[in-house]
């Protein structure tokens, strides 16, 4: 099966994902408790607090809890761009298994999780990340089969 999207143009969304994971990795180290982040903040208010806002100590720790994970959102996404740029855009079969692997390991994780506290916004995003970074890898699918 041929792909109607050259590895190139698939090698270039992938590293727009990438870097789409640094922006919003960074965005959650500096701003968690703004306008950004305030209807995600309000499912978290809801699944641990009972209400729609965040004390101040709450948002405080909800700061550093996002904060943190922001950090590794910023060094998945560097490592994810770099994947994409240079062995996934010369066809090298393991980074696409690579970029695989890590995207269906972190969604289903991620996902559990957030189920299992009720955390909707996290639910939302995780599927919108999905979306966004499986359409790509899914196109770029005919590229490192064995007999294409």
């Amino acid at each position: 099966m041929k792909s109607i999207f050259s590895l190139a143009t698939c090698a270039n969304l992938e590293v727009l994902v990438g870097i789409a994971s640094i922006i919003v990795g960074a965005l959650l180290i500096i701003a968690p408790g703004t306008a950004v982040f305030s209807a995600y903040n309000a499912t978290i208010a809801g699944a641990f607090w009972g209400g729609e806002v965040l004390s101040d100590s709450a948002l405080r720790m909800n700061h550093w809890l996002l904060a943190t994970c922001g950090a590794g959102v910023v060094g998945w996404g560097i490592a994810w761009a770099a994947i994409a740029h240079i062995p996934f855009r010369a066809g090298e079969r393991w980074s696409w298994l690579c970029l695989s692997v890590s995207l269906g390991i972190w969604v289903s994780l991620d996902l559990v999780i957030a189920l299992w506290f009720g955390v909707a916004g996290e639910v939302m995003f995780v599927l919108a990340a999905l979306f966004v970074g499986a359409l790509p890898l899914l196109l770029a699918t005919p590229h490192f089969q064995k007999n294409s």
